[in-house]
């Protein structure tokens, strides 16, 4: 198709026009011209107040629940709430049914991928039904278009396995993630080891289930010379480690979900299973830690942590409903809302757009003539409150839900293909 965006402030470290207002023309999914003024016949215009243009945000850690939990969300629901919150490409979690632990579950995620706005690239799991008891076939994986390895929502507890897979993506640069929990030490527990659960009367889970094992992969990484990535760091600890491990040069990133912070456990007081998360939401303490951290560029990334449960899931007692909240498509007004005064939209497109695709070795849009036209449009000051009936994924399991967001995404582009919202 062919497009003429006015007037939109540029939004790319990468580009020549990085923080500049300009025309930008798109003609069969290829930008033609960058300009202060364009004046074309027979093409659709896009112009809008307030208008930012940045490239195509990419999540790395979704959880599409498809193929086996589409009661959850499938391909179509997830690259839908993905696209309206402004992101063009997520790699997703092996956690289906079947789990994608080998070459045909790879292949089928590639092949169900209808969507050409939302690019889709699976990971692999690292062992076996992600039961951490020995190693996939990582190569096969590889080779048909796994683009990471992870036992996802399954922290991988053998440090033999680990090892193993540590070295063997060595030789293809293969790049292993882990949502670090110790699940010995995390046992019993649905919400953060604090005061609040103390008063609650809930059990906790400490903050060293974490950390014990943050310290344990970084170890591991160090001696193998590998890659490792961390979806979420959530504890001061955590972050110090990941601080001195990549002052020794050791290959290990990291994210986080912006709902960490926003949102603190003193939430939990009603008992609303929508905060139920798993890493646990910290207090308001570690919310400013954790901030600073981002401001220090200790942190990647930012990812959803994308995790559609069922109502039935969620809306039974406390100690029986299932961790995980949906977040593409508040992601980035989740971040606005928690960082807009305190870091620059250079530094938010960075750790959305640029890192998780630089993470994963994949090209990076650039917003600049004759590159393919694969771009978020949004207005950074725009406030809006999340109602239930404005969410796109199939589950409605947002804490979200009647918070007042600032940052709204106006329309995504890529592939020849734009959606406005």
């Amino acid at each position: 198709m062919n497009l003429l965006i006015k007037q939109a402030v540029v939004i790319d470290p990468t580009s020549k026009y990085n923080n500049q207002t300009k025309d930008i023309l798109i003609e069969n999914g290829i930008i033609k011209k960058v300009e202060d003024k364009i004046s074309v016949k027979n093409v659709e215009v896009f112009e809008a107040d307030n208008l930012h243009i940045a490239p195509g945000f990419f999540d790395i850690g979704t959880h599409t629940c498809d193929p086996g939990f589409e009661f959850r969300e499938d391909l179509a629901t997830a690259t839908k709430a993905a696209s309206a919150g402004g992101f063009t490409g997520v790699a997703v979690l092996p956690n289906n049914n079947p789990i994608a632990d080998n070459k045909s579950a790879i292949e089928y995620i590639l092949q169900q991928n209808k969507n050409k706005l939302v690019a889709v690239f699976p990971m692999g799991a690292i062992s076996p039904k992600a039961k951490g008891e020995t190693l996939a076939e990582l190569q096969d994986m590889h080779q048909s278009g796994a683009v990471g390895f992870t036992d996802g929502l399954n922290a991988l507890q053998h440090s033999g396995v680990l090892l193993r897979a540590l070295r063997y993506v060595l030789p293809f640069d293969g790049l292993i993630l882990q949502q670090p929990n110790d699940e010995k030490l995390s046992e019993h527990g649905v919400m953060n080891e604090s005061e609040s659960a103390v008063q609650l009367g809930m059990f906790g889970i400490p903050q060293i289930a974490e950390t014990a094992m943050v310290q344990r992969d970084l170890f591991l990484c160090e001696y193998t010379n590998s890659k490792i990535h961390f979806f979420n760091l959530t504890t001061q600890q955590s972050v110090d480690l990941l601080k001195s491990a990549k002052a020794k040069k050791i290959k290990a990133t990291a994210g986080i979900s912006p709902i960490y912070l926003l949102l603190d456990d003193s939430m939990l007081e009603d008992f609303d299973t929508h905060f139920k998360l798993m890493p646990p939401l910290r207090t308001k303490t570690d919310i400013q830690f954790l901030k600073n951290a981002l401001k220090e560029n200790v942190f990647d990334v930012v990812c959803s942590w994308h995790q559609p449960k069922d109502t039935e899931e969620k809306q039974v007692e406390f100690d029986h409903a299932l961790f995980g909240a949906i977040n593409l498509q508040t992601c980035f007004a989740a971040l606005n809302t928690a960082m807009h005064a305190e870091i620059n939209l250079d530094a938010m497109i960075q750790l959305l757009s640029i890192n998780p695709r630089k993470i994963l070795n994949l090209t990076i849009p650039t917003l600049t003539e004759n590159n393919n036209a694969n771009f978020t449009l949004f207005n950074p000051e725009a406030e809006f409150v999340l109602e239930e009936k404005n969410i796109l994924s199939k589950s409605k399991n947002s804490p979200l839900i009647g918070m007042k967001l600032k940052g709204k995404i106006l329309g995504t582009m890529n592939n020849s293909e734009f959606e406005k919202f």
